[in-house]
C-alpha cells in the first residue's frame, strides 16, 4: 500500500469516527425512544381446573385484588400470555396462564379432553416462548391432593419432557388463612401422601404456598381478611 493510500485510509477512518459521534450526539439530544435489552424470565402456570392458576398471576400485578367467586367451571379456556415488568429487578416476567386439565362445566359439548388442552398449550408455547425458567404446578388446599392432581402432573411431564424437573415447583393455593405451623404440617402431609409422594422428588425448586383475599370473607365484610 502506498503512502497516499495509507493517508486516505486514515482520513476515512477519522471521518467515520467524526460522523458517528455526531449521529450519537444527535440521538442523545433528540432521541425519544430509548431501548435496551431486558432480562426476561418465562414462567408457566399449570394444573387442573380451579386450582388457582389465574389468581396467582393476577396477584403478581396487584396483591390486593379480590379473586372472582369460585365455581366448578374453568376460568381460563385458552392459554394466555402476559408480561410484567419488575422495576427493582429491571426484569420482565412472561407468564403463561394455561387452561386446566380435567375440565368441568354444564356444557358437555364444550368440555375438552386432556389431549386437546395439552395440544393448545403446546401450540401457545411453541409460538411465543422457547424455554421456561420456572414451571409452577398448582393444587388447591381447599380440595386437597387427589389422583387427578397427580395425573395432571404426570401428563404434563410426559408431554413436556422429564428435563423440566429442574425448573419445576409446586404451589399450594388458597392458603390465606393458614398459620406457619399449619403450612409445615401440610408440607409434611404432602411428602407422605400416597398419591403425591411418588412425584414429590420431581419438584426440584421446592414446595410453596399461596393465598389471596378470600372472596366470601370480603363479600361478607369479615375482619379476618386483615389477618
Amino acid at each position: 500500500m502506498s503512502i497516499r493510500d495509507t493517508r486516505t485510509a486514515i482520513d476515512e477512518d477519522a471521518k467515520r469516527e467524526e460522523y458517528k459521534k455526531k449521529i450519537e450526539a444527535d440521538f442523545e439530544k433528540y432521541g425519544t425512544h430509548v431501548m435496551k435489552k431486558v432480562n426476561s424470565k418465562n414462567i408457566m402456570i399449570i394444573g387442573r381446573t380451579r386450582s388457582g392458576k389465574s389468581t396467582i398471576k393476577s396477584m403478581l400485578l396487584d396483591p390486593t385484588k379480590v379473586p372472582d367467586e369460585l365455581t366448578l367451571k374453568s376460568g381460563t379456556r385458552d392459554p394466555n400470555i402476559e408480561s410484567f415488568y419488575i422495576k427493582d429487578m429491571d426484569a420482565t416476567l412472561n407468564i403463561i396462564d394455561t387452561p386446566g386439565l380435567f375440565e368441568r362445566g354444564t356444557d358437555e359439548n364444550g368440555i375438552r379432553d386432556n389431549h386437546a388442552i395439552l395440544t393448545t398449550i403446546e401450540t401457545c408455547a411453541n409460538m411465543e416462548i422457547t424455554s421456561f425458567n420456572v414451571i409452577c404446578f398448582c393444587v388447591a388446599i381447599t380440595v386437597g391432593i387427589n389422583g387427578e392432581d397427580v395425573k395432571a402432573i404426570e401428563l404434563f411431564v410426559d408431554f413436556l419432557g422429564n428435563e423440566i424437573s429442574s425448573n419445576s415447583c409446586l404451589i399450594v393455593t388458597h392458603c390465606e388463612s393458614k398459620t406457619q405451623r399449619q403450612l409445615n404440617l401440610i408440607k409434611k402431609e404432602l411428602e407422605e401422601d400416597k398419591f403425591f409422594k411418588k412425584i414429590a422428588p420431581f419438584f426440584k425448586l421446592g414446595i410453596f404456598f399461596s393465598g389471596s383475599i378470600n372472596h366470601d370473607n370480603y363479600s361478607n365484610g369479615n375482619e379476618c381478611i386483615l389477618d
